[in-house]
């Protein structure tokens, strides 16, 4: 028991040195220091080990299609055929084409008459 208290002493001593002293605790913080450095290194490492090891899986796969449709005209003035092949274009609807023409005019024509009221 007492040679515990002889050893606990000696390390207070010990310490109470290392802390009066100046240059013995900057010792300290520069070796805690490079401790932390260390270790802050090793865990990126390791983590950055970590992602770089993942390898992108890819799945390659081919797709073949053929298309042949026809699209089969209701009785119409503008068109002679039954139906229009797949190399054909297809007006879907002649009345949205010309509303959208209808709207562009008026913004022109409200545009055209702005300008001549501020002038």
């Amino acid at each position: 028991m007492a040679e515990k208290k002889k050893a606990t002493k000696r390390v207070a001593k010990r310490v109470e040195a290392v802390e009066k002293t100046p240059m013995n605790r900057n010792l300290v913080y520069i070796f805690y220091s490079i401790g932390i450095v260390l270790c802050v290194a090793l865990a990126q490492y390791f983590t950055m080990k970590d992602v770089n090891e993942n390898v992108l899986a890819s799945v390659s796969y081919g797709q073949q299609h053929t298309i042949d449709y026809r699209v089969f005209y209701q009785e119409n003035q503008f068109y002679d055929e039954i139906y229009m092949g797949e190399d054909q274009t297809y007006v879907a609807s002649l009345k949205l084409i010309m509303f959208i023409i209808h709207i562009l005019i008026n913004v022109l024509i409200y545009h055209i008459n702005t300008m001549l009221l501020v002038s």
